[in-house]
């Protein structure tokens, strides 16, 4: 028997709108079950799992979206499917240290659970299955994109912040130096400069220890115990110190402040 070219048409037409009815009928929160079942004996994301109600929004998506390739002409499909990728769940991800090869083999884990449902019904045809695939793929493209705006909206928060700060440091009345573990200046506002007698915010980078000791120590009365002092506040630098010192030119006793500087784990940076 010889098929028409329209009969075969219409026969994968008919799987297509089968397949599609399938998916778009299934309980999205038995899929996440699933999909998080297929996660965890795999291996993937053990260390960074996302929270259920992020698996529960990605999960609806890539229904959603299935369900819509599997139906909808081909020209529609990048309209259609360009909301998919929730940028809240996207985000959420990146937050928990989610990289995007993650992301990837997640997203093909999860095309494996479909897979399973398909042949359960008889539907997992090769046509079929490569309109899934096209959808997986679609969908990355997408995650991707969602992903590079996410980072370049950081990226520009970070920048408005930073600036903000510096901003901030340099409009105080008080003296700031940020100092690294390894002793290379990090941070020095015009203040510090103005009271130590000495231009350390232009020698960003630069190790503190050299610079004090040539800048700013020949400006202070005692400059052997402030030099002795400053060792030992860099083999102690998680100690809350004050003290004093004494600058001879021209004539002022500044209030000295030592602390360690956190990052958001709780770090010394």
């Amino acid at each position: 028997m010889v098929c028409s070219r329209a009969h075969v048409t219409t026969t994968l037409s008919t799987e297509r709108i089968r397949a599609a009815r399938l998916v778009a009928s299934l309980d999205t929160e038995a899929l996440a079950v699933e999909w998080t079942a297929a996660l965890a004996e795999s291996g993937m994301l053990s260390e960074i799992a996302p929270t259920a109600a992020t698996v529960s929004r990605i999960v609806t998506g890539l229904q959603r979206g299935l369900a819509m390739h599997l139906e909808a002409p081909r020209t529609r499909l990048d309209v259609d499917t360009s909301a998919l990728a929730d940028d809240a769940a996207m985000a959420h991800l990146h937050q928990r240290g989610v990289t995007i090869a993650q992301i990837t083999e997640g997203i093909f884990c999860f095309m494996d659970v479909i897979f399973a449902r398909l042949d359960r019904e008889g539907l997992y045809q090769p046509a079929v299955a490569e309109i899934v695939r096209d959808f997986a793929k679609r969908f990355l493209r997408i995650t991707g994109e969602s992903w590079s705006a996410i980072l370049v909206a950081q990226r520009a928060d970070a920048e408005r912040a930073r600036a903000e700060l510096q901003r901030i440091l340099e409009s105080t009345n008080e003296g700031i130096l940020l100092v690294g573990k390894d002793l290379a200046l990090r941070f020095a506002n015009a203040r510090v400069s103005e009271l130590l007698g000495a231009r350390l915010h232009e020698h960003l980078g630069e190790n503190v220890h050299h610079l004090l000791t040539e800048s700013v120590a020949p400006h202070i009365v005692e400059p052997e115990a402030f030099l002795a002092r400053l060792r030992h506040l860099y083999g102690t630098m998680e100690e809350i110190a004050t003290d004093e010192l004494t600058v001879a030119d021209p004539p002022r006793t500044p209030s000295r402040y030592s602390a360690p500087v956190r990052d958001v784990a709780a770090q010394t940076i």
